[in-house]
Protein backbone atom coordinates (compact mmCIF):
# COMPACT_ATOMS: atom_id res chain seq x y z
CA UNK A 1 0.00 0.00 0.00
CA UNK A 2 1.34 3.43 -0.93
CA UNK A 3 0.03 6.62 1.03
CA UNK A 4 0.50 10.13 -0.56
CA UNK A 5 0.22 13.14 1.66
CA UNK A 6 1.61 16.82 1.38
CA UNK A 7 1.23 17.52 4.48
CA UNK A 8 1.83 15.41 7.61
CA UNK A 9 3.90 16.31 10.24
CA UNK A 10 6.32 14.10 11.84
CA UNK A 11 4.70 13.96 15.16
CA UNK A 12 1.24 12.61 13.68
CA UNK A 13 3.13 9.97 11.91
CA UNK A 14 2.28 7.74 14.94
CA UNK A 15 -1.31 7.96 14.69
CA UNK A 16 -1.78 8.02 11.33
CA UNK A 17 -0.01 4.40 11.79
CA UNK A 18 -1.42 3.25 14.84
CA UNK A 19 -5.13 4.46 12.85
CA UNK A 20 -3.97 1.96 9.66
CA UNK A 21 -2.64 -1.13 12.63
CA UNK A 22 0.62 -0.79 11.06
CA UNK A 23 3.98 -0.97 13.06
CA UNK A 24 6.84 1.36 12.40
CA UNK A 25 9.01 -1.34 11.35
CA UNK A 26 6.34 -1.98 8.42
CA UNK A 27 6.73 0.96 7.62
CA UNK A 28 9.11 3.09 4.67
CA UNK A 29 8.83 6.74 5.27
CA UNK A 30 9.79 9.05 2.14
CA UNK A 31 10.01 13.34 2.60
CA UNK A 32 10.64 15.98 0.57
CA UNK A 33 11.01 19.51 1.80
CA UNK A 34 7.35 20.87 1.83
CA UNK A 35 8.23 24.59 1.72
CA UNK A 36 9.20 25.87 -1.99
CA UNK A 37 12.75 27.49 -2.62
CA UNK A 38 11.14 29.81 -4.58
CA UNK A 39 9.05 31.68 -2.02
CA UNK A 40 9.81 34.50 0.65
CA UNK A 41 8.49 33.55 4.03
CA UNK A 42 8.23 36.77 5.93
CA UNK A 43 6.55 38.42 8.96
CA UNK A 44 5.44 42.05 9.43
CA UNK A 45 4.23 43.16 12.64
CA UNK A 46 2.16 46.41 12.56
CA UNK A 47 0.47 48.91 15.08
CA UNK A 48 -2.92 46.99 16.46
CA UNK A 49 -6.08 48.72 17.43
CA UNK A 50 -9.80 48.24 16.37
CA UNK A 51 -9.63 47.64 12.38
CA UNK A 52 -6.41 47.76 12.41
CA UNK A 53 -6.27 45.85 9.13
CA UNK A 54 -8.20 48.59 7.19
CA UNK A 55 -5.38 51.60 8.38
CA UNK A 56 -3.86 53.67 5.50
CA UNK A 57 -0.06 51.09 5.82
CA UNK A 58 -1.32 48.12 5.54
CA UNK A 59 -3.89 48.76 2.59
CA UNK A 60 -0.90 50.60 0.92
CA UNK A 61 1.45 47.72 1.45
CA UNK A 62 -1.23 45.29 0.33
CA UNK A 63 -1.81 46.95 -2.77
CA UNK A 64 2.24 47.38 -3.65
CA UNK A 65 2.01 43.45 -3.19
CA UNK A 66 -0.53 43.63 -5.79
CA UNK A 67 0.99 46.14 -8.15
CA UNK A 68 4.50 43.74 -7.68
CA UNK A 69 2.99 40.54 -8.68
CA UNK A 70 2.60 41.56 -12.03
CA UNK A 71 0.12 39.22 -14.36
CA UNK A 72 0.12 37.07 -11.46
CA UNK A 73 -2.00 36.59 -8.44
CA UNK A 74 -2.77 37.43 -4.85
CA UNK A 75 -5.00 35.42 -2.04
CA UNK A 76 -5.33 37.60 0.90
CA UNK A 77 -6.30 35.10 3.65
CA UNK A 78 -8.44 36.17 6.70
CA UNK A 79 -9.90 34.00 9.90
CA UNK A 80 -13.35 36.07 9.85
CA UNK A 81 -15.72 36.32 7.47
CA UNK A 82 -15.94 40.13 8.49
CA UNK A 83 -12.67 40.60 7.62
CA UNK A 84 -12.18 39.15 4.46
CA UNK A 85 -15.92 41.08 3.05
CA UNK A 86 -14.35 44.65 4.24
CA UNK A 87 -11.21 43.74 2.51
CA UNK A 88 -12.85 43.22 -0.76
CA UNK A 89 -14.65 45.84 -0.63
CA UNK A 90 -11.73 48.16 -0.09
CA UNK A 91 -10.01 46.27 -2.73
CA UNK A 92 -13.10 46.18 -5.16
CA UNK A 93 -12.01 42.61 -5.88
CA UNK A 94 -14.29 39.12 -5.19
CA UNK A 95 -14.48 37.77 -1.34
CA UNK A 96 -14.81 33.71 -0.99
CA UNK A 97 -16.02 32.15 2.05
CA UNK A 98 -18.23 29.48 3.28
CA UNK A 99 -21.45 31.11 2.80
CA UNK A 100 -20.75 33.13 0.29
CA UNK A 101 -23.12 31.86 -3.05
CA UNK A 102 -21.55 30.79 -6.32
CA UNK A 103 -18.22 30.04 -5.00
CA UNK A 104 -17.09 27.45 -8.04
CA UNK A 105 -17.68 30.74 -10.44
CA UNK A 106 -15.90 33.38 -8.27
CA UNK A 107 -12.57 30.21 -8.00
CA UNK A 108 -13.14 29.64 -11.83
CA UNK A 109 -12.61 33.64 -12.72
CA UNK A 110 -9.55 33.93 -10.36
CA UNK A 111 -8.29 30.53 -12.10
CA UNK A 112 -8.70 31.64 -15.83
CA UNK A 113 -7.02 35.47 -14.67
CA UNK A 114 -10.61 36.93 -15.16
CA UNK A 115 -9.68 38.35 -11.60
CA UNK A 116 -6.15 38.92 -10.37
CA UNK A 117 -7.06 39.33 -6.62
CA UNK A 118 -9.02 37.55 -4.44
CA UNK A 119 -9.92 37.29 -0.65
CA UNK A 120 -10.58 34.59 1.26
CA UNK A 121 -11.17 32.17 4.54
CA UNK A 122 -9.90 29.00 4.79
CA UNK A 123 -12.79 27.58 2.20
CA UNK A 124 -10.84 28.01 0.01
CA UNK A 125 -8.78 25.12 0.62
CA UNK A 126 -6.96 22.04 -0.48
CA UNK A 127 -7.69 21.15 -4.20
CA UNK A 128 -6.93 24.48 -5.18
CA UNK A 129 -3.53 24.35 -7.87
CA UNK A 130 -3.50 27.61 -9.57
CA UNK A 131 0.48 27.83 -11.14
CA UNK A 132 0.97 31.71 -11.15
CA UNK A 133 0.21 33.06 -7.60
CA UNK A 134 2.93 35.51 -6.48
CA UNK A 135 1.92 36.53 -3.10
CA UNK A 136 0.01 34.92 -0.20
CA UNK A 137 -0.98 37.38 2.52
CA UNK A 138 -2.44 36.26 5.63
CA UNK A 139 -4.20 39.29 7.62
CA UNK A 140 -3.24 37.91 11.20
CA UNK A 141 -2.19 34.11 12.04
CA UNK A 142 -2.66 31.16 10.80
CA UNK A 143 -4.71 28.75 12.98
CA UNK A 144 -2.34 26.27 12.77
CA UNK A 145 1.19 26.28 10.83
CA UNK A 146 -0.48 22.88 9.18
CA UNK A 147 -3.09 25.44 7.82
CA UNK A 148 -0.24 28.32 6.74
CA UNK A 149 1.79 25.34 5.31
CA UNK A 150 -1.16 24.58 3.06
CA UNK A 151 -2.26 27.95 2.45
CA UNK A 152 1.52 29.32 1.90
CA UNK A 153 2.02 26.56 -0.46
CA UNK A 154 -0.60 27.97 -3.08
CA UNK A 155 2.30 30.39 -3.73
CA UNK A 156 4.80 30.11 -6.76
CA UNK A 157 3.64 26.69 -7.95
CA UNK A 158 5.06 27.57 -11.42
CA UNK A 159 8.92 28.14 -9.61
CA UNK A 160 8.87 31.84 -9.87
CA UNK A 161 9.83 34.22 -7.37
CA UNK A 162 6.83 34.18 -4.80
CA UNK A 163 5.86 35.35 -1.56
CA UNK A 164 4.04 34.81 1.92
CA UNK A 165 3.59 37.39 3.82
CA UNK A 166 1.51 37.26 7.29
CA UNK A 167 1.19 40.84 8.56
CA UNK A 168 0.12 40.67 12.24
CA UNK A 169 -0.70 43.41 14.87
CA UNK A 170 2.37 43.93 17.74
CA UNK A 171 2.28 42.07 20.97
CA UNK A 172 2.14 38.47 22.28
CA UNK A 173 1.33 35.84 20.03
CA UNK A 174 -1.87 33.17 21.29
CA UNK A 175 -2.90 29.87 20.04
CA UNK A 176 -1.05 27.19 18.54
CA UNK A 177 2.55 26.56 20.05
CA UNK A 178 4.44 26.11 16.15
CA UNK A 179 2.64 29.34 15.34
CA UNK A 180 3.78 30.92 18.17
CA UNK A 181 7.72 29.82 17.09
CA UNK A 182 7.66 30.93 13.89
CA UNK A 183 5.94 33.94 14.54
CA UNK A 184 8.93 34.75 17.44
CA UNK A 185 11.69 34.67 14.89
CA UNK A 186 14.10 37.52 14.99
CA UNK A 187 15.33 39.17 12.24
CA UNK A 188 19.13 38.23 11.81
CA UNK A 189 18.84 35.68 14.58
CA UNK A 190 16.55 33.03 13.46
CA UNK A 191 14.85 31.42 10.56
CA UNK A 192 11.40 30.73 9.79
CA UNK A 193 12.15 27.95 7.27
CA UNK A 194 13.74 26.57 10.40
CA UNK A 195 10.46 26.11 12.03
CA UNK A 196 8.63 25.40 9.06
CA UNK A 197 10.47 22.32 7.93
CA UNK A 198 11.35 21.31 11.61
CA UNK A 199 8.03 20.99 12.35
CA UNK A 200 6.72 19.74 8.66
CA UNK A 201 9.39 17.10 7.41
CA UNK A 202 12.28 17.12 10.18
CA UNK A 203 15.11 15.27 8.91
CA UNK A 204 14.93 15.15 5.48
CA UNK A 205 17.54 12.56 3.54
CA UNK A 206 19.23 12.67 7.03
CA UNK A 207 19.97 16.10 7.04
CA UNK A 208 17.27 18.57 9.31
CA UNK A 209 17.75 22.36 7.97
CA UNK A 210 19.47 24.90 9.79
CA UNK A 211 18.81 28.00 7.41
CA UNK A 212 17.87 29.23 4.66
CA UNK A 213 20.14 28.37 1.74
CA UNK A 214 21.95 26.04 3.64
CA UNK A 215 21.27 23.25 0.77
CA UNK A 216 20.19 25.05 -2.09
CA UNK A 217 21.58 28.68 -3.03
CA UNK A 218 18.60 29.68 -5.37
CA UNK A 219 16.18 29.82 -2.52
CA UNK A 220 14.22 32.85 -1.38
CA UNK A 221 15.57 33.67 1.77
CA UNK A 222 12.85 34.41 5.16
CA UNK A 223 12.91 37.84 6.81
CA UNK A 224 14.64 35.66 9.58
CA UNK A 225 17.78 34.94 7.05
CA UNK A 226 17.76 38.37 5.47
CA UNK A 227 16.23 41.46 7.84
CA UNK A 228 17.02 44.08 4.58
CA UNK A 229 14.64 42.52 2.68
CA UNK A 230 11.95 45.28 1.63
CA UNK A 231 9.95 46.26 4.22
CA UNK A 232 7.04 48.58 4.81
CA UNK A 233 7.55 51.86 5.80
CA UNK A 234 5.12 54.01 8.34
CA UNK A 235 3.29 54.72 5.06
CA UNK A 236 2.76 51.31 3.83
CA UNK A 237 5.24 51.59 0.68
CA UNK A 238 8.38 49.43 0.35
CA UNK A 239 11.82 51.07 2.57
CA UNK A 240 15.16 49.92 3.14
CA UNK A 241 14.89 47.65 7.12
CA UNK A 242 16.71 50.68 8.30
CA UNK A 243 13.97 53.07 8.25
CA UNK A 244 11.53 50.29 9.65
CA UNK A 245 9.93 51.27 12.80
CA UNK A 246 12.72 50.60 15.38
CA UNK A 247 10.36 50.11 18.32
CA UNK A 248 8.85 47.05 16.28
CA UNK A 249 12.40 45.52 16.09
CA UNK A 250 13.13 45.94 19.94
CA UNK A 251 10.18 44.44 21.24
CA UNK A 252 10.37 41.54 19.13
CA UNK A 253 14.07 41.52 20.65
CA UNK A 254 12.90 42.00 24.44
CA UNK A 255 10.32 39.21 23.42
CA UNK A 256 12.69 37.02 22.76
CA UNK A 257 15.03 37.71 24.96
CA UNK A 258 12.46 36.45 27.71
CA UNK A 259 11.84 33.37 26.28
CA UNK A 260 12.96 29.67 26.87
CA UNK A 261 15.63 28.11 24.36
CA UNK A 262 13.15 26.26 21.94
CA UNK A 263 12.95 26.41 18.39
CA UNK A 264 14.31 29.08 16.00
CA UNK A 265 15.05 31.54 18.91
CA UNK A 266 18.03 29.40 19.93
CA UNK A 267 18.90 29.10 16.61
CA UNK A 268 21.60 31.30 15.72
CA UNK A 269 22.87 30.88 11.84
CA UNK A 270 26.49 30.42 10.92
CA UNK A 271 27.84 33.49 9.20
CA UNK A 272 27.48 33.64 5.59
CA UNK A 273 28.54 35.64 2.73
CA UNK A 274 24.79 37.42 2.25
CA UNK A 275 23.59 38.21 -0.96
CA UNK A 276 21.93 41.62 -0.93
CA UNK A 277 19.29 41.07 -3.36
CA UNK A 278 16.58 38.58 -2.57
CA UNK A 279 15.79 36.68 -6.05
CA UNK A 280 17.69 33.48 -6.52
CA UNK A 281 20.93 34.10 -7.40
CA UNK A 282 22.70 31.89 -10.09
CA UNK A 283 25.69 29.28 -8.74
CA UNK A 284 26.38 25.54 -7.70
CA UNK A 285 24.29 24.32 -5.41
CA UNK A 286 25.05 23.44 -2.47
CA UNK A 287 23.93 19.57 -1.33
CA UNK A 288 25.22 17.36 1.15
CA UNK A 289 22.16 14.78 0.61
CA UNK A 290 22.92 11.14 -0.81
CA UNK A 291 20.39 11.32 -3.37
CA UNK A 292 19.06 13.67 -5.65
CA UNK A 293 19.57 17.61 -4.44
CA UNK A 294 16.64 18.85 -2.79
CA UNK A 295 16.70 22.02 -5.22
CA UNK A 296 16.54 19.63 -8.17
CA UNK A 297 13.92 17.36 -6.84
CA UNK A 298 12.33 20.46 -6.19
CA UNK A 299 12.43 21.87 -9.65
CA UNK A 300 11.25 18.52 -11.30
CA UNK A 301 8.33 18.66 -9.31
CA UNK A 302 7.03 22.41 -10.41
CA UNK A 303 8.16 21.09 -13.74
CA UNK A 304 5.70 17.86 -13.41
CA UNK A 305 2.99 20.38 -11.93
CA UNK A 306 2.75 22.36 -15.10
CA UNK A 307 2.56 19.54 -17.00
CA UNK A 308 -0.33 18.01 -15.51
CA UNK A 309 -2.28 20.96 -15.07
CA UNK A 310 -4.12 21.24 -18.53
CA UNK A 311 -4.98 17.26 -18.09
CA UNK A 312 -6.13 17.84 -13.92
CA UNK A 313 -8.40 20.83 -15.03
CA UNK A 314 -10.35 19.51 -17.86
CA UNK A 315 -10.89 15.90 -16.07
CA UNK A 316 -12.22 18.63 -13.00
CA UNK A 317 -14.28 20.07 -15.97
CA UNK A 318 -15.83 17.45 -16.71
CA UNK A 319 -16.13 15.80 -13.74
CA UNK A 320 -18.31 18.92 -12.89
CA UNK A 321 -20.24 18.95 -16.30
CA UNK A 322 -20.85 15.16 -15.79
CA UNK A 323 -22.81 16.31 -11.77
CA UNK A 324 -24.41 18.95 -13.70
CA UNK A 325 -26.40 16.88 -16.10
CA UNK A 326 -26.79 14.20 -13.48
CA UNK A 327 -28.56 16.82 -11.24
CA UNK A 328 -30.51 18.04 -14.44
CA UNK A 329 -31.95 14.60 -14.98
CA UNK A 330 -32.99 14.04 -11.52
CA UNK A 331 -34.09 17.62 -10.68
CA UNK A 332 -36.20 18.80 -13.59
CA UNK A 333 -39.25 16.87 -14.25
CA UNK A 334 -40.66 18.24 -10.45
CA UNK A 335 -40.62 21.28 -11.91
CA UNK A 336 -43.02 20.92 -14.87
CA UNK A 337 -45.96 22.30 -14.84
CA UNK A 338 -44.69 24.42 -11.28
CA UNK A 339 -44.50 27.56 -10.66
CA UNK A 340 -41.25 27.62 -9.01
CA UNK A 341 -41.54 31.38 -7.85
CA UNK A 342 -44.67 30.36 -6.27
CA UNK A 343 -42.90 27.47 -4.85
CA UNK A 344 -40.22 29.36 -2.63
CA UNK A 345 -42.59 31.81 -1.54
CA UNK A 346 -44.26 29.04 -0.13
CA UNK A 347 -47.77 29.40 -1.54
CA UNK A 348 -50.27 26.08 -1.27
CA UNK A 349 -51.34 27.12 -5.14
CA UNK A 350 -47.75 26.35 -7.07
CA UNK A 351 -49.29 23.62 -9.86
CA UNK A 352 -49.55 26.13 -12.09
CA UNK A 353 -46.75 27.18 -15.00
CA UNK A 354 -44.89 30.26 -15.16
CA UNK A 355 -47.52 31.11 -18.47
CA UNK A 356 -50.48 31.28 -16.10
CA UNK A 357 -49.10 32.53 -12.87
CA UNK A 358 -51.25 35.69 -12.39
CA UNK A 359 -48.59 36.81 -8.85
CA UNK A 360 -47.41 40.50 -8.86
CA UNK A 361 -44.06 38.59 -8.38
CA UNK A 362 -44.16 36.88 -11.52
CA UNK A 363 -44.68 39.68 -14.03
CA UNK A 364 -41.17 40.30 -14.62
CA UNK A 365 -40.07 36.21 -15.05
CA UNK A 366 -43.17 36.25 -17.39
CA UNK A 367 -42.30 38.86 -19.57
CA UNK A 368 -38.59 37.88 -20.03
CA UNK A 369 -39.43 34.00 -20.97
CA UNK A 370 -41.82 35.37 -23.55
CA UNK A 371 -39.64 37.27 -24.98
CA UNK A 372 -37.12 34.52 -24.71
CA UNK A 373 -39.29 31.75 -26.31
CA UNK A 374 -40.51 33.75 -29.24
CA UNK A 375 -38.88 33.28 -31.57
CA UNK A 376 -37.77 29.94 -30.81
CA UNK A 377 -33.92 30.05 -30.07
CA UNK A 378 -31.90 28.93 -33.02
CA UNK A 379 -29.52 26.10 -31.93
CA UNK A 380 -26.39 24.66 -34.06
CA UNK A 381 -26.97 20.58 -35.32
CA UNK A 382 -27.05 18.40 -32.13
CA UNK A 383 -26.65 21.05 -29.84
CA UNK A 384 -29.38 20.35 -28.22
CA UNK A 385 -33.72 19.77 -28.82
CA UNK A 386 -35.03 21.84 -30.13
CA UNK A 387 -38.38 21.78 -28.69
CA UNK A 388 -37.27 21.74 -24.94
CA UNK A 389 -33.30 23.31 -25.01
CA UNK A 390 -32.23 19.81 -23.36
CA UNK A 391 -28.82 18.33 -24.07
CA UNK A 392 -29.28 15.50 -26.96
CA UNK A 393 -28.05 12.89 -24.68
CA UNK A 394 -30.72 13.56 -21.98
CA UNK A 395 -33.85 13.78 -24.44
CA UNK A 396 -34.38 11.50 -27.37
CA UNK A 397 -37.19 13.39 -28.23
CA UNK A 398 -35.56 14.89 -31.43
CA UNK A 399 -35.56 11.48 -32.95
CA UNK A 400 -39.32 11.16 -33.78
CA UNK A 401 -39.57 14.76 -33.42
CA UNK A 402 -43.07 14.18 -31.08
CA UNK A 403 -42.73 17.69 -29.22
CA UNK A 404 -45.98 17.29 -27.87
CA UNK A 405 -44.85 14.52 -25.44
CA UNK A 406 -41.64 15.65 -24.49
CA UNK A 407 -40.73 15.06 -20.47
CA UNK A 408 -38.70 18.30 -20.08
CA UNK A 409 -40.75 20.79 -22.50
CA UNK A 410 -41.12 24.05 -20.98
CA UNK A 411 -39.06 23.53 -18.00
CA UNK A 412 -35.72 25.24 -18.94
CA UNK A 413 -36.35 28.74 -20.13
CA UNK A 414 -39.58 28.88 -17.33
CA UNK A 415 -37.16 27.40 -14.64
CA UNK A 416 -34.11 30.24 -15.56
CA UNK A 417 -36.50 33.15 -16.01
CA UNK A 418 -38.31 32.42 -12.39
CA UNK A 419 -34.20 32.18 -11.10
CA UNK A 420 -33.32 35.51 -12.35
CA UNK A 421 -35.96 37.15 -11.56
CA UNK A 422 -37.65 35.55 -8.84
CA UNK A 423 -37.69 36.18 -5.09
CA UNK A 424 -33.77 35.91 -4.60
CA UNK A 425 -33.21 38.04 -7.88
CA UNK A 426 -31.43 41.09 -5.86
CA UNK A 427 -28.49 38.07 -5.27
CA UNK A 428 -28.36 36.61 -8.18
CA UNK A 429 -28.78 39.08 -11.10
CA UNK A 430 -25.14 40.71 -9.98
CA UNK A 431 -23.72 37.08 -10.31
CA UNK A 432 -25.96 36.95 -13.70
CA UNK A 433 -24.36 40.34 -14.78
CA UNK A 434 -20.72 39.24 -14.11
CA UNK A 435 -21.39 35.69 -15.82
CA UNK A 436 -22.23 36.85 -18.96
CA UNK A 437 -19.69 40.25 -18.84
CA UNK A 438 -17.49 37.32 -18.97
CA UNK A 439 -18.71 35.82 -22.24
CA UNK A 440 -18.88 39.51 -23.91
CA UNK A 441 -22.56 39.80 -23.33
CA UNK A 442 -24.98 42.63 -21.24
CA UNK A 443 -27.41 40.84 -19.53
CA UNK A 444 -29.94 43.63 -20.56
CA UNK A 445 -29.48 42.97 -23.83
CA UNK A 446 -32.17 40.08 -24.14
CA UNK A 447 -31.41 40.01 -28.45
CA UNK A 448 -28.22 39.48 -27.32
CA UNK A 449 -28.45 36.98 -24.61
CA UNK A 450 -30.82 34.71 -27.08
CA UNK A 451 -28.33 34.45 -29.65
CA UNK A 452 -25.66 33.63 -26.57
CA UNK A 453 -28.05 31.09 -25.19
CA UNK A 454 -28.33 29.71 -28.71
CA UNK A 455 -24.95 28.56 -29.25
CA UNK A 456 -23.11 25.32 -28.09
CA UNK A 457 -20.58 24.87 -25.64
CA UNK A 458 -18.93 21.04 -25.03
CA UNK A 459 -20.28 18.82 -22.08
CA UNK A 460 -19.14 16.38 -20.47
CA UNK A 461 -21.55 14.22 -22.63
CA UNK A 462 -21.22 15.62 -25.74
CA UNK A 463 -22.69 19.01 -27.04
CA UNK A 464 -24.88 21.16 -25.40
CA UNK A 465 -26.04 24.91 -25.66
CA UNK A 466 -25.41 27.73 -23.05
CA UNK A 467 -29.09 27.90 -22.29
CA UNK A 468 -28.86 24.42 -20.77
CA UNK A 469 -24.96 25.44 -19.00
CA UNK A 470 -26.59 28.56 -17.66
CA UNK A 471 -29.74 26.74 -16.03
CA UNK A 472 -26.92 24.31 -14.35
CA UNK A 473 -25.21 27.21 -13.17
CA UNK A 474 -28.18 28.88 -11.47
CA UNK A 475 -29.52 26.05 -10.29
CA UNK A 476 -25.87 25.50 -8.34
CA UNK A 477 -26.75 28.55 -6.95
CA UNK A 478 -30.28 28.15 -6.28
CA UNK A 479 -29.60 24.81 -4.27
CA UNK A 480 -27.34 26.70 -1.95
CA UNK A 481 -30.04 29.26 -1.00
CA UNK A 482 -32.68 26.75 -1.16
CA UNK A 483 -30.63 24.99 1.82
CA UNK A 484 -29.81 28.10 3.66
CA UNK A 485 -33.55 28.83 3.52
CA UNK A 486 -34.39 25.68 4.88
CA UNK A 487 -31.57 26.07 7.93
Amino acid sequence: MVLLTATLPPTLEPSLLQRMEYQTDQVRVLRDRTGRPNVAYRVWRVPGGLMWFTRAPVLAFIRERIQRAGRGKVIIYANAIRQVRELAQILQCEAYYSQQIDKPSILQRFTQGQTQVITATSALGMGVDIPDIRCIIHIGIPRTLLDYAQESGRAGRDGQPSEAIIIQPDGPVEGDEPVQDYMDVVPGVGCRRYVLDGYLDGPVDGYERRYCRDENAEEMRCNGCNPNWQLPSSSGCSAHADCTDHSDRAHRAHRAGHSDNRGPRANPRPSTPEDSRDSPRNGSIVSQAPLVPIGERQRQRVQAQRQAAPDIQQRIQDAEQWLDEELVEQDTPQWRRTCYICTIQGHGWNEHDLYSCRSPASRAARDWMLFIRSPKIQYPPYSACWGCGMPQSMCPRWKTRDWTNCEYRDVIIPMVAAMLYGPWASRVQPLWARRLQGFGVDWQDLPQVKRFFGQATAGAKGQHSHLFASFCWLRRIYIELEQCQRD
